[in-house]
């Protein structure tokens, strides 16, 4: 039997085909885009709906591969479970905008901030580096990231969370969690200025190990400067007050005052 007959001449095409087909092409065109994109975002959404679009969240993945670099910012790890109703809570207070919302979104520029499900804080090789096992807990390590900073904890919060330190990881609120997120970053901050003194005084002793001669003279000049800067000021501040004795007439001699009558 002949094959069916074209819908309509290949030399007389129809106006409706004519239209149809960049239609239909255009429309699959636009869905592959909307589709690609939305597979995108899910892609890179790490943030298990804590600020989701405003905080440039890393996965747990993302920061133990070995190619991932650090930018010397020190890491701050939010452990949430879905579902958890202190977690919803939390979740609820940090994404409800206002001022300790932009507190948090302005805070989250000094952390590498990592979004970590339980059951990926809970797998065998995670359970010492993230401590304790309840949720929502938030910890913080610095730019090594090789272990928590257990110093930092809620100790600061306001009002001050489970005095008896059962939950030293746990933040209730957006207002807690500022509170924290500041502590964290004086805290790394002061190790910092710390870790630059000791590098300096150990270079001070390899140059006294080095050069002791030099290392005298430094301590010699160092001194006599100090003497000059004293001298400078009008001596010592015994010389000043004996000065000021004698001047009033209180230089040993005992004088009584009496009430004007």
């Amino acid at each position: 039997s002949p094959p069916d007959p074209p819908a309509s001449s290949p030399n007389q095409p129809t106006m409706a085909r004519s239209l149809a087909s960049p239609l239909l092409l255009l429309l699959g065109c636009c869905s592959v885009v909307v589709l690609g994109a939305a597979s995108a975002f899910r892609d890179i959404d790490n943030s298990q709906g804590y600020l989701t679009g405003s905080i440039p969240w890393k996965s747990l993945a993302d920061v133990r591969d070995p190619g991932f670099k650090s930018d010397g910012r020190p890491y701050m790890y939010l452990v949430s479970r879905e579902g958890c109703p202190a977690c919803k809570a939390l979740k609820t207070s940090v994404n409800e905008g206002g001022e300790h919302t932009e507190t948090l979104k302005d805070l989250a520029d000094d952390f590498i901030m990592v979004a970590v499900s339980e059951e990926e804080a809970k797998q065998k090789d995670n359970t010492d580096f993230f401590l304790d096992s309840y949720v929502p807990r938030v910890l913080f390590a610095d730019a090594n990231n090789k272990k928590i900073a257990k110093k930092v904890d809620n100790r600061d919060t306001n009002p001050p969370q489970d005095s008896g330190n059962k939950f030293p990881y746990f933040y209730p609120d957006a207002e807690s969690l500022v509170t924290g997120m500041s502590g964290a970053t004086t805290y790394f901050q002061d190790a910092k200025v710390k870790a630059k003194r000791k590098v300096e005084k150990q270079k001070l002793k390899e140059e006294e190990k080095k050069n002791p001669g030099a290392a005298k003279k430094k301590k010699a000049e160092a001194a006599a400067a100090a003497a000059k800067a004293k001298k400078g000021a009008g001596g010592s501040i015994e010389d000043m007050v004996a000065g000021m004795m004698k001047q009033k007439g209180m230089d040993g001699i005992s004088h009584t005052s009496k009430p004007e009558l």
